[in-house]
């Protein structure tokens, strides 16, 4: 098998760290945020734009993180409880923003 190093065009890439706020993590032990809702709220916070903003649906991240809209529905309003904002539209997978608060 022969490998060949072929260059290839560079690509935009955002940065792979960011920052967790505190108590995330007792939320998630403490039960407050079970299931996926930390996964979706890490993902959430790696689509955020500086502001922490984010223009997607609830059927967008499903289909990005492999979970059915329903899911990715009842997660966004888990996740209502103190991380996120999100407009109705979201929730009904129209396409609409999140903003990520903590």
């Amino acid at each position: 098998m022969k490998l060949s190093l072929i260059a290839q065009p560079a690509r935009l890439r955002r940065k792979p760290f960011i920052a967790i706020p505190d108590g995330l993590a007792e939320d998630v032990l403490s039960r407050r945020l079970s299931g996926r809702s930390p996964a979706v709220y890490v993902w959430l916070r790696l689509l955020a734009d500086r502001a922490g903003v984010v223009h997607t649906s609830a059927a967008r991240l499903a289909g990005e993180l492999r979970f059915r809209t329903a899911m990715i529905e009842r997660d966004l309003n888990d996740l209502e409880r103190g991380y996120i904002h999100a407009e109705d539209a979201a929730r009904r997978g129209a396409l609409a923003a999140i903003v990520v608060v903590r």
